[in-house]
C-alpha cells in the first residue's frame, strides 16, 4: 500500500491508469539504494549535518544541496519548545523532525540532481503529490519521508508530519 501510495506504483501486471504504474525491480533498486544513500547521509551526521541560517533564510528549518551530502539545520529545527509563529505556529516535534531529516536526507544524496525540480519536488501538503505520476514520485523527497511514515505506522498517517498546511508536528 505504500508504494501505491507514495510511489504510485502498483503490484506486476497490473494495469495503470496515468498516474500509477506497475512496478519493476528496477524501481524497487532504486528506492532501496535511495535509503541506503539517506542512512548513509544520516549515519555520517558527525560531519554531514551544520548548523546555521540556511540559503533560503532563517525561517526554513532545514535545506540540504541535491548530491552535497550535507544538511543545513536552521535554528527552527532546533527549537523543542516555541518556534516563531509565523514559521510554524508552534514546536517541532519528533516526528515531523524525522519527515525532515529524511526529506533533506533525500536531497543530499540525490546524485540525479532532480530532486529540486519544480515538477519533482511536490510537497505531500500539496494536492499535485496525489497526483504526481510514479516516473517523478521516484525521485520526489516528500515520497520517501511519506513512505517511511506509512510504514513505521502501519498506515498512512491521517494527518503527515513535517511543516506543511495543517502538518501534525507533534
Amino acid at each position: 500500500d505504500a508504494l501505491r501510495v507514495h510511489f504510485r506504483l502498483l503490484p506486476p501486471g497490473t494495469p495503470g491508469d496515468g498516474i500509477r504504474r506497475a512496478r519493476t525491480t528496477a524501481d524497487l533498486d532504486r528506492i532501496l539504494t535511495q535509503f541506503a544513500l539517506i542512512s548513509a547521509v544520516l549515519n555520517s551526521n558527525a560531519t554531514s549535518f551544520e548548523d546555521g541560517v540556511p540559503v533560503n533564510g532563517a525561517k526554513i528549518a532545514a535545506e540540504a544541496n541535491a548530491g552535497s551530502r550535507r544538511i543545513r539545520f536552521g535554528p527552527a529545527f532546533r527549537d523543542f519548545t516555541v518556534s516563531p509563529v509565523d514559521l510554524t505556529g508552534g514546536e517541532i516535534g519528533p516526528n515531523s523532525r524525522a519527515a525532515i531529516l529524511i526529506h533533506e536526507g533525500m536531497h543530499a544524496s540525490d546524485d540525479s540532481n532532480t530532486s529540486g525540480n519544480q515538477n519533482i519536488h511536490i510537497s505531500e501538503f500539496q494536492a499535485a503529490y496525489n497526483t504526481q505520476p510514479a516516473d517523478l514520485s521516484l525521485f520526489t523527497p516528500s515520497s520517501y519521508a511519506s513512505f517511511a511514515a506509512h510504514i513505521a505506522n502501519g498506515g498512512d498517517p491521517p494527518i503527515r508530519f513535517g511543516l506543511g498546511p495543517g502538518a501534525r508536528r507533534l
